[in-house]
């Protein structure tokens, strides 16, 4: 494995990824996720009512009839297909864990449903330990209960749900029960009905920022967006926020993700991150904007361009010379690219480019520093680590991880390479 660094005038700005499929991009900015608490400045009880009642996970699909179709066209379901004919049947033969046949057989009997939209939202456990949770559906409450009863009296239903059962209740609400337990109910809601743990846990008045009323005349509805999940690393009382297993993410009150279908049967991947503004403000601080354009190689299938601010010392941490040997004559600017490695192992060539001014003197300094250093290893019988070779008129140093020993059995190795492209074609050209 090569890795290459590469003092350069040539750049591009921003965030880039060649190859659609590998696309992901943090331009999702979905509406607000909140829920409803009333009018006028809220007070400090009512701030944890709605913190203890926003979902710590949000998911929400406009439509599973269109989901399931774009899932099928996908490259991945392609992929799935495949393997799933190499692989055997799976038997399970101990009457233990979940029957995979029975799954499949029931899901091709809920194809046959009407099509909904999903809205699943998870709470943080209430004060004595319990789960909430609820699934909301387009479908009135007596459909609801009469599609649960035929999973339940399905063969493929008996199998998974083993003791479940429906019953109405006196007041003429829907229980799902275990023997001696109530597992959920089912209620009316708005348009629609849900599914939820509990008689007690409310639908919040948004999901994913969609009016959770009526999502389907929603005006992201009419977006091509499949599916939307969100988590809340924010909801909750304070002391369930520190026994969160995210809890240790400082700073971040959320993480959303977005997805979608292009026209090439694609699957297209929009991440957003929410932080507190002083983060924020320490991020913008470290993280500057890049200000010159980058040129990336032809075959980069992911291409990153960042202003990191570390100024001087950043060049020389990359390539493992002494600080000060490129210093700043390097700007903070930086292109990373990563191209399909020419080994026998599927491993990438990376690319580090950065902006540099002087390029006859970094050359003479990175000289200096390699007899300096090869001086020194030769005094404990040790070989040169750096080597200095001339290809088509240019000057080019690399470093020999030989030098340092042998590497045993590990299948890779790291050389890194340091040359000079940009304007010109030797070595005098003062823009590099």
């Amino acid at each position: 494995m090569h890795q290459k660094f590469l003092l350069s005038a040539i750049s591009l700005v921003g965030l880039l990824v060649c190859n659609p499929a590998f696309a992901r991009s943090a331009c999702v900015q979905p509406a607000e996720l909140a829920t409803a608490n009333g009018q006028g400045e809220p007070e400090e009880n009512e701030k944890k009512s709605s913190a203890a009642s926003k979902p710590q996970v949000e998911v929400f699909v406009p439509s599973i009839e269109r989901l399931s179709a774009a899932a099928r066209r996908s490259r991945t379901a392609q992929i799935y297909r495949g393997l799933s004919a190499m692989l055997p049947s799976l038997e399970n033969e101990t009457g233990e864990g979940l029957n995979v046949e029975a799954v499949v057989k029931l899901l091709s009997r809920v194809r046959s449903w009407d099509d909904t939209s999903l809205a699943i939202a998870i709470f943080t456990q209430d004060r004595e330990g319990r789960p909430r949770w609820l699934i909301r559906v387009d479908w009135p409450v007596t459909k609801l209960v009469e599609r649960v009863r035929e999973v339940l009296a399905d063969e493929a239903g008996k199998e998974i749900f083993k003791n479940i059962e429906l019953k109405e209740g006196d007041d003429g609400v829907y229980r799902l029960e275990l023997p001696e337990m109530e597992l959920a109910v089912l209620k009316s809601h708005a348009d629609g009905s849900m599914i939820a743990s509990a008689a007690s846990v409310a639908m919040p008045a948004k999901i994913f920022g969609l009016e959770t009323k009526s999502p389907r005349n929603d005006s992201a509805k009419k977006k091509s967006f499949l599916a939307y999940c969100s988590l809340n690393l924010d909801a909750g009382e304070e002391e369930q926020k520190g026994s969160s297993f995210f809890s240790g993410i400082a700073g971040i009150s959320a993480v959303r993700y977005v997805v979608s279908l292009n026209k090439d049967a694609e699957w297209v991947e929009q991440f957003a991150v929410s932080w507190n503004p002083l983060l924020g403000a320490a991020i913008k601080l470290a993280v500057q904007k890049a200000r010159h354009p980058f040129d990336c190689p032809n075959d980069a299938y992911a291409v990153a361009v960042l202003n990191l601010g570390l100024g001087e010392g950043m060049a020389d941490a990359l390539t493992g010379l002494p600080i000060g040997t490129i210093g700043d004559r390097a700007g903070s600017e930086m292109l990373f690219a990563a191209v399909p490695g020419t080994g026998f192992l599927p491993i990438p060539d990376t690319f580090y480019v950065l902006r540099a001014q002087g390029r006859t003197e970094i050359i003479q300094s990175i000289r200096k520093a390699i007899r300096k250093e090869t001086s020194r290893r030769a005094e404990d019988d040790l070989p040169p680590r750096w080597r200095e070779m001339n290809i088509d008129g240019k000057t080019v140093f690399w470093r020999d991880p030989a030098a340092d020993g042998s590497y045993g059995l590990i299948p890779m190795t790291f050389r890194t390479v340091i040359f000079f492209d940009g304007p010109g074609s030797n070595d005098e050209d003062e823009d590099s």
